[in-house]
């Protein structure tokens, strides 16, 4: 058994955490199921350099959002999943209705990134 370190990061912080495992695939599943069970057991410490802006929010006297900038990243971010919903939907109806050669290749490369965004198979 080896002993491997898991990294965890978010945009701004980050924490480690040690897992024996036999694998390197067995120590990221042991990482990933700590982290859903003892996420409060992390000790995330800052990055040395600075993240850059993501988003500002300016509230009114009553608390209220009521005005909002975000960043290209972020945006990305939070669109994402429409974006894949909306790619998986073109693909699977181009397929149904062409049998073009140009498409069957776009069809292949959306294939492959999506793939590559979720971690898939092509």
């Amino acid at each position: 058994m080896t002993t491997y370190t898991a990294h965890f990061r978010t945009d701004a912080d980050w924490a480690s955490e040690a897992f024996d495992a036999d694998t390197p695939d067995q120590a990221l599943a042991r990482a990933r199921r700590y982290y859903g069970e003892h996420a409060e057991d992390l000790l995330f410490d800052r990055y040395d350099g600075s993240s850059p802006l993501s988003e500002i929010a300016i509230y009114d006297p009553d608390g209220g959002e009521c005005a909002v900038w975000q960043g290209d990243d972020l945006r990305v971010r939070l669109a994402a999943q429409d974006l894949l919903d909306t790619l998986n939907a073109a693909i699977e109806r181009l397929g149904r209705a062409s049998r073009d050669d140009e498409h069957l290749a776009f069809i292949d490369e959306a294939r492959a990134v999506i793939a590559q965004a979720t971690g898939g198979e092509p």
